[in-house]
């Protein structure tokens, strides 16, 4: 794993997101366990190659929502901390929103509507911010936002 790993941060790098996505279409093909261990280290190349389907044989909707709602959950509780304020707080709702909208959009794109409609009513709960709702709404119509931060 550490190996995919630093193959995929050199290729972010240079931007060879092509290198990525055919290193993991071979441990898609020839050692599936490894690629499923792998994938969230390998999914902005694929979406960035529009390898969606491919991303649809490695995603866990609801455990991959999880994921992200903690991470955006901790994060809200870290920007409370003295010096950390607005600029923490802007990357928790930009973590959230693009993480979100990406997961919904992949889901749709796969045809898990159900899954896809289930991760969008939660993270309305979640955030009820009508912006965030609209980009929820376009992710649903299989529209996938660009990767965030930008690799």
């Amino acid at each position: 794993m550490r190996s995919f790993t630093t193959s995929s941060s050199i290729n972010d790098v240079l931007g060879e997101h092509e290198k990525t996505r055919d290193l993991f279409r071979w441990l898609d093909t020839h050692r599936q366990q490894t690629a499923r261990s792998v994938y969230d280290v390998a999914q902005p190349s694929l979406v960035k190659t529009v390898e969606y389907q491919l991303c649809g044989r490695y995603i866990d909707g609801k455990s991959r929502f999880e994921f992200i709602r903690a991470t955006y959950q901790a994060t809200k509780l870290i920007s409370a901390l003295p010096g950390l304020g607005k600029e923490t707080m802007d990357f928790a709702e930009q973590y959230f929103s693009n993480q979100t909208a990406t997961l919904i959009a992949l889901l749709v794109l796969n045809k898990r509507i159900q899954e896809a409609e289930q991760v969008r009513v939660a993270a309305k709960k979640e955030w009820d911010e009508p912006s965030f709702h609209k980009q929820l709404d376009r992710a649903f119509e299989g529209k996938v936002p660009k990767p965030w931060p930008d690799q």
